[in-house]
């Protein structure tokens, strides 16, 4: 019995092609996804500087910051078991984001 040779096995010139072509647009939809992700973090940053009208009563944390969300359209993401039982101050008036965010967690170890 002969040995296995790996010369014998050759893909098609035209797979070859093809799988180049798929690592290519892989890599073109990495990079470009990578650009919408910083895109979409610049505007949520800037967004954090617009002035929105809030009235949060006193409530929970979890409560506060879902709708804080609502109300600016920034999605903020914590743990439950991180802000569970605490206490969020109430807010109210024409006040940035950062300002909310910041009057939220005052009182915690928390920062964002």
């Amino acid at each position: 019995m002969r040995g296995f040779r790996v010369s014998a096995f050759r893909l098609p010139m035209n797979f070859q092609t093809h799988f180049s072509n798929w690592v290519l647009l892989r890599a073109r939809l990495l990079w470009l996804t990578l650009g919408i992700a910083a895109f979409a973090t610049v505007n949520a940053i800037a967004s954090l500087d617009e002035r929105y009208s809030f009235s949060l009563p006193e409530q929970e944390l979890v409560d506060s910051l879902d709708s804080f969300s609502e109300a600016t359209g920034i999605n903020i993401v914590a743990s439950s078991r991180v802000v569970k039982g605490i206490t969020a101050p109430a807010i109210t008036g024409e006040l940035s984001g950062r300002e909310v965010l910041n009057r939220l967690i005052a009182e915690t170890d928390l920062i964002f």
